[in-house]
């Protein structure tokens, strides 16, 4: 897995953050034995990233 101090991550553009973001869900949520669903979203204000969200949701079997 992918991990970023915070301070690397205040150094990163958004854009970037998404990246990181991204690979490292996608990692989690790869995992076998993982069972549910993983999402990514990011809010923009005129082009420009404001926030990004990630959720991971395990469903039980």
């Amino acid at each position: 897995m992918i991990t970023t101090s915070s301070k690397e991550q205040t150094r990163l553009s958004k854009h970037d953050r998404v990246q990181i973001a991204f690979a490292q869900m996608l990692a989690e949520a790869t995992r076998r034995g993982t069972f549910g669903a993983a999402t990514l979203s990011f809010n923009v204000q005129d082009g420009a990233i404001q926030q990004i969200r990630v959720a991971i949701e395990r469903s039980l079997q």
